[in-house]
């Protein structure tokens, strides 16, 4: 078996970059003026405006609301969007295509 020992910082990256242009488009959208006054409600009505995007996107917003609500230290987790497949489905999915990578096993 081959570990990788790149990739995190990139994808770490990308998670705050998605979350960044959430986060700015619920305080556009609602005039907010910190990142405190967002809630559940504020994601809610983020997942009904971006019905567009693809389960692999939505996902990836999804991991982004969970380590705000792990970084604030909220209860519990954030609103799910609703997807053609289980969220747990594609988050098993993704994990063990980024710890495998195809041709590498």
């Amino acid at each position: 078996m081959v570990y990788l020992k790149h990739g995190h910082k990139a994808h770490r990256r990308k998670d705050i970059r998605t979350l960044t242009e959430a986060f700015l488009w619920i305080a556009r959208t609602y005039s907010l003026n910190s990142v405190d006054q967002i809630g559940a409600n504020h994601m809610i009505k983020f997942w009904q405006r971006h019905r567009y995007l693809d389960d692999y996107q939505l996902c990836c917003y999804w991991r982004g609301f969970r380590a705000y609500y792990e970084i604030i230290k909220r209860s519990g987790e954030p609103p799910r969007p609703r997807t053609s497949q289980s969220l747990d489905e594609l988050l098993l999915r993704e994990t063990v295509t980024r710890r495998f990578p195809a041709g590498l096993n």
